[in-house]
């Protein structure tokens, strides 16, 4: 019985620390995953984003943006558009970057960076967003986002968004690619830099990782901190 309660012991501990893997005989460290949401507005309603409720184990009942894991060799932009597509058969127009956050909680076996986008629904292509996997997701509707639901029933991420205080109407200006460039450079350090104060040098200038991951991206931009 002793060696039974171990063996269930160190299963639970293994599931619920930052345990290693080993390759070639070398151990690696666990790595967080990455995933994108996505913001989407349309002119039809006003101050609104498209918003699910999830059914899944993970973040069962929880509030959701579309979005899911990012494919090998997919960029942001096509990541974006292929999960709105199969989840709410919608498609994107000016899409652009929105912000990233870094979301863990050690004790459900979570650490996920999150890259989220931001797209207008292209009436041109598609009408009102419909629910594409019921088995996954409620139902979407738009909410107002000076209306949201609390935090404590939003998806990790996505609370972790808001307590960024962005804001996705605020007027935005230009230097996308720089931009774009800057904070991709920042997400592939902190996932496989050597630590929070790894920095990203490019553009002509070092950026603190720790200081771009948990502002709100439009406020990093619009104080001139990138080139």
């Amino acid at each position: 019985m002793l060696s039974v309660r171990r063996f269930i012991y160190q299963i639970r501990y293994s599931l619920n620390t930052m345990s290693e893997a080993v390759q070639n005989g070398k151990p690696i460290l666990k790595r967080p995953g990455v995933g994108l949401g996505v913001l989407v507005t349309d002119s039809s309603y006003p101050g609104c984003v498209l918003l699910g409720k999830r059914k899944t184990t993970v973040g069962k009942g929880t509030y959701q943006l579309p979005g899911g894991h990012i494919e090998f060799g997919e960029t942001w932009e096509e990541c974006a558009q292929r999960e709105v597509m199969e989840e709410a058969g919608v498609r994107l127009k000016n899409l652009r970057f929105g912000s990233v956050v870094n979301s863990i909680r050690l004790e459900e076996n979570y650490h996920y960076i999150t890259i989220f986008m931001q797209g207008e629904l292209d009436r041109s292509f598609s009408a009102e967003p419909v629910n594409l996997e019921p088995e996954k997701n409620e139902g979407w509707t738009w909410r107002r986002w000076d209306e949201f639901p609390p935090e404590e029933q939003l998806f990790l991420p996505l609370a972790n968004l808001r307590q960024q205080d962005f804001q996705p109407f605020r007027k935005r200006l230009g230097g996308w690619s720089a931009y774009q460039a800057a904070v991709q450079g920042l997400v592939l350090v902190h996932v496989f830099g050597s630590g929070p104060h790894s920095v990203w040098r490019g553009c002509g200038r070092s950026l603190p990782v720790q200081v771009l991951l948990h502002r709100g991206g439009e406020d990093v931009f619009l104080r001139g901190e990138l080139p």
